[in-house]
């Protein structure tokens, strides 16, 4: 899946679903690959049956927030963000998708109160810097988006290697130091 290889990383997650059809979070996981593959109507499809298992699986009303949003279906994913913080109150990743999305809808001041609360939150727990990047992103604020994909790198903060495919940062593409950090994360551009 990182490495944009998603017809495998689908045949695999297959298998799993077969293994364990009652997990949720195998269609979770096949949902977050066909995110990064950008084929977000099967995504929801996975997605919304990993919420007929479990309806409360916080990081699967995250996934299906991420693929509303693609398909600019913003109030949907602002709904889907909120349930993710329902489920999971201090989640960094529920936070920064939410303040996301508010940027992408052209709400930057919701975007940035909910960005000076995932900064505030450093510290204090666990804060994604890369999380904190695709708000960034979604403001159009490049400089500090790097910045921010910076610290993840160097923290090896785990969501950083979604970079090569996720489209918050598509924007960001052509920045030569994007291309940089793909590299030292070892991914292609």
């Amino acid at each position: 899946m990182i490495e944009g290889r998603h017809d495998e990383a689908l045949k695999e997650n297959q298998r799993k679903r077969d293994l364990d059809p009652l997990w949720p979070g195998s269609f979770g996981a096949g949902a977050q690959i066909l995110y990064l593959a950008r084929r977000y109507d099967r995504g929801m499809e996975l997605a919304r049956k990993a919420l007929q298992l479990d309806p409360n699986f916080s990081a699967v009303h995250a996934t299906l927030g991420l693929l509303y949003e693609q398909q600019a279906r913003l109030a949907e994913a602002i709904e889907e963000f909120q349930s993710t913080l329902k489920g999971d109150p201090g989640s960094s990743v529920g936070l920064a998708s939410l303040a996301h999305v508010y940027a992408v809808a052209g709400q930057a001041q919701e975007a940035e109160r909910l960005l000076r609360q995932l900064q505030q939150n450093t510290g204090r727990g666990y804060t994604s810097a890369y999380q904190v990047a695709a708000v960034y992103a979604g403001l159009r604020q490049t400089d500090q988006a790097i910045a921010w994909l910076n610290n993840a790198v160097g923290d090896r903060d785990p969501w950083v290697r979604w970079l090569k495919g996720d489209p918050r940062f598509d924007e960001m593409r052509a920045d030569p130091r994007v291309a940089e950090l793909l590299h030292r994360l070892g991914l292609p551009p």
